[in-house]
């Protein structure tokens, strides 16, 4: 999934459960998403009797190896 930044976490949570119901989607993943945006959308679909998200893959860094002197 991919989060555009503009639609709603209600929004998407609730597409995201139609697609589910559908039986189009089984689970619901999601990846390079700030830790608290993960945690909204959870919040809510927990709260609202959505589909939750089965699997986060939360952001990576990697630092820059060190640079000879």
């Amino acid at each position: 999934m991919s989060r555009d930044w503009t639609t709603s976490i209600e929004e998407v949570m609730d597409s995201l459960h139609v697609l589910v119901e559908q039986g189009k989607v089984l689970y619901l993943g999601i990846s390079d998403t700030p830790a608290w945006v993960v945690s909204a959308m959870q919040t809510y679909a927990i709260r609202a009797n959505k589909t939750p998200i089965a699997i986060y893959q939360g952001r990576w860094v990697c630092p820059s190896p060190p640079q000879p002197t």
